[in-house]
């Protein structure tokens, strides 16, 4: 696989990575909210965090260093990317969801109702970092391939959509070879799947002994 490179001055995005950006916007628009389930009333949302402690013990140190464009992967209700905007006024994120999943036939109705209203709760946390958020309805593979044939390259790479072992070690793998120049992270380092699937997809392409690894609690990051 070719890996991809750009050049960018100061920081910036270039003019080709603005358009390949706006390319995306067209294609995918703004989440509107599912029609199935919305009738039902309403689940308390609570009042839960954007990040634990040990996310931003982890993530915080990536930021302020002319970082421009993060790639979100299972951006899910919004959280994960609110907290990239809020933490960094500059930062463009690529929001990567596959909306309903590969498990929606297996999940029971109260985990689909949550599931469904996930696009009207990520349109609400999002509406004031609209100019800086482009959402991408693919799988995380579909995403990442999308995202290379715009030949855009992100600084930073979050993963934490599949805990399917083969799938986070395709993702691991391709990100690696494609963005060498990319800070690869992600969350639930807890998953034994996880685990795995970074580990032996790192092996592939870094090849050698265990990949060098920063785990932070439930937060990994290959060191390069």
């Amino acid at each position: 696989m070719n890996r991809i490179a750009k050049t960018r001055q100061a920081g910036l995005l270039t003019a080709a990575e603005q358009e390949s950006l706006h390319e995306l916007r067209l294609e995918f628009g703004w989440p509107v909210p599912a029609s199935f389930f919305l009738d039902d009333e309403e689940e308390p949302a609570g009042d839960e965090p954007l990040f634990s402690p040990e996310h931003i013990e982890a993530l915080q140190p990536l930021l302020g260093v002319q970082r421009r464009l993060v790639v979100d992967i299972g951006s899910g209700c919004g959280r994960s990317t609110e907290w990239w905007c809020r933490s960094d006024s500059e930062l463009v994120v690529v929001a990567v969801d596959h909306g309903f999943g590969e498990a929606w036939e297996r999940l029971d109705d109260r985990a689909k109702r949550r599931i469904a209203r996930r696009p009207a709760e990520f349109s609400a946390r999002l509406e004031a970092f609209r100019s800086r958020v482009v959402p991408v309805r693919l799988s995380s593979t579909e995403a990442l391939c999308r995202l290379a044939e715009l030949r855009l390259t992100p600084d930073i790479v979050y993963c934490d959509g599949s805990v399917l072992e083969g799938v986070v070690s395709a993702d691991v793998r391709w990100i690696a070879e494609t963005w060498p120049q990319a800070v690869l992270c992600g969350s639930r380092w807890s998953s034994s799947a996880v685990r795995v699937g970074v580990t032996a997809g790192l092996r592939e392409v870094l090849g050698g002994p265990l990949p060098s690894l920063l785990v932070t609690g439930n937060v990994w990051r290959l060191l390069r």
